[in-house]
C-alpha cells in the first residue's frame, strides 16, 4: 500500500494531522484514543 492510499483511508475515518516532522505523519482522531504514525515519502509503497 502507497503512503498516499494509507492517508487517505484513515482521513476518510476522520483522523487529522496533527503534526509533521521529517517524513513521519502523525494524525489524531477527534474521539478516538491514541496517534496514528505515518512515515515515508507520498509516493512510497
Amino acid at each position: 500500500m502507497k503512503v498516499r492510499e494509507a492517508i487517505k483511508l484513515i482521513e476518510e475515518d476522520g483522523w487529522y494531522l496533527e503534526r509533521t516532522k521529517g517524513d513521519h505523519r502523525q494524525y489524531k482522531h477527534p474521539s478516538k484514543r491514541g496517534l496514528v504514525t505515518i512515515s515515508g515519502h507520498l509516493n512510497d509503497e
